[in-house]
């Protein structure tokens, strides 16, 4: 072809001019849309195995010695589905899977018998079957083609309650302290005890009737409320009482409660008697202070009393009552009145008690310690000092009381205030009552008070 100089600036000027608008074009297009992102390039192994789990069953993390860790227990999480896929482009050959498991708590599954294509998965299955408490560790290995891990290690590690457990631990007694072996102890006052039985466990708790053992089975019977079986979360009671007259001195003897489960803090109870005969006796009687004389050794009187009682302990309901019931009986036994005021009595007597005890809550023995201290005020009428029967004469006579004094100094010995202080101790052995103690107690402290002041033990 022959182009012309005419015919070649025809071609080249619209041509150049396409190029500038071309190039004008593209220079107004913004620049990311021109560019490429470059195809993410994923190497390939040949065979490669990967595992995945389920994360409700089971937690799977990869280690270092080991490619994964599996951990189990027997309450939530007990079984693990694994997926085994090749990531790999050729096919994948599973040739063995073998389970190391000491326990022999772990039963496995898997659906991996033929070769898996790239993408393609087979499962494998853990389960733990054990309801001991402990902890396991088991292994699996997987055997394949994979070229980088021929060998593919999982560690199982496994944690374990138990699912059959019970407990007991004593109820409505202070007096108890749980301990290794729970220990129940009894006396002559607290005689009944309770124990309560509870299923802690994950499964049905199977009972059997408590059995008791022992030399002095005898001194203890039980009722229960227990079924055969309980549910979990369940309690029952079963109730101990002690027989204080089977023995003297102490009982010893066990009650197991049978069950199919471990039983919390011991599948036994010891049980603790101790009984003696009820008995109160004087271990010392102090006089400090004690009356001289009395004008009912010299004159006329005619026995009337006025009693006042102030505490300096706090003492209980049963000892003060009775303490007022006994000089009210002491005084009904000598013939004596009882006055409703000082102002009216020929005698006043202010008493100030101490009482303190200290009690063996163990053996419920007894031991008082009392401090009596107080006052005998005596007043006379009518003083006579001849056989004439001549009265002496008085200077001032009592509008309240009827009580005359004579001008001679006879005051020390009209108006006698002596003051009078004594001290016991009592023992009580085997405190069955307390109020029976405390009459027996105020009987013994109001007849030492009489003697003291000069009066009769009549009563």
């Amino acid at each position: 072809m022959n182009i012309t100089k005419s015919t070649l600036s025809t071609i080249i000027y619209p041509t150049v001019a396409l190029l500038f608008v071309a190039c004008t074009n593209m220079n107004t297009i913004p620049k990311k849309t021109l560019e490429l992102e470059e195809p993410l390039i994923v190497e390939k192994r040949a065979q490669e195995l990967v595992i995945t789990t389920d994360t409700t069953s089971a937690t799977l993390q990869e280690k270092t010695q080991y490619q994964y860790t599996i951990n189990l227990n027997n309450t939530t999480k007990n079984e693990a589905i694994l997926v085994l896929k090749n990531r790999g482009e050729k096919l994948l050959t599973i040739a063995a899977i073998n389970l190391t498991d000491p326990s022999h708590l772990l039963k496995s599954s898997h659906d991996c018998n033929r070769p898996l294509a790239a993408e393609e998965s087979c499962n494998l299955n853990i389960k733990f079957t054990g309801q001991e408490k402990g902890r396991f560790t088991s292994t699996l290995k997987i055997l394949s083609n994979d070229t980088e891990h021929k060998t593919t290690n999982i560690i199982v590690n496994i944690e374990s309650r138990d699912k059959l457990h019970g407990s007991v631990k004593s109820i409505k007694s202070l007096q108890v302290e749980q301990e290794r072996t729970l220990n129940l102890k009894f006396n002559a006052l607290n005689k009944t005890q309770y124990i309560q039985v509870e299923n802690d466990g994950f499964k049905i708790l199977s009972l059997n009737a408590p059995k008791r053992s022992g030399e002095d089975a005898d001194s203890f019977r039980y009722t229960t409320d227990c079924p055969v079986s309980l549910k979990v979360g369940e309690k029952c009671e079963v109730a101990i009482t002690y027989d204080s007259t089977k023995k003297e001195g102490y009982s010893d003897a066990t009650i197991i409660i049978p069950s199919n489960a471990n039983i919390t803090p011991s599948r036994y109870i010891r049980l603790e008697g101790y009984s003696k005969p009820f008995s109160v006796k004087i271990n010392k009687f102090v006089i400090s202070d004690n009356v001289d004389d009395f004008l009912d050794d010299y004159f006329e009187s005619s026995k009337t009393y006025y009693f006042r009682t102030i505490y300096q302990e706090n003492t209980d309901r049963f000892f003060t009552n009775a303490v007022k019931s006994e000089i009210t009986q002491y005084f009904k036994a000598n013939n004596f009145k009882l006055a409703d005021s000082a102002a009216s009595a020929d005698r006043v007597v202010t008493i100030y008690p101490s009482v303190k005890s200290i009690k063996n809550k163990e053996t419920n023995d007894i031991e008082y310690t009392i401090g009596i201290n107080g006052y005998l005020t005596t007043k006379a009428k009518k003083v006579k000092v001849s056989s004439t029967e001549d009265s002496i004469t008085l200077d001032y006579k009592s509008q309240v009381a009827d009580t005359q004094f004579s001008a001679i100094r006879l005051n020390n010995t009209i108006f006698a205030k002596e003051k009078f202080k004594f001290s016991m101790g009592i023992q009580v052995n085997n405190a069955a009552d307390d109020k029976e103690v405390a009459e027996t107690v105020a009987d013994l402290v109001v007849s030492k008070l009489f003697n003291v002041l000069g009066l009769q033990d009549t009563k």
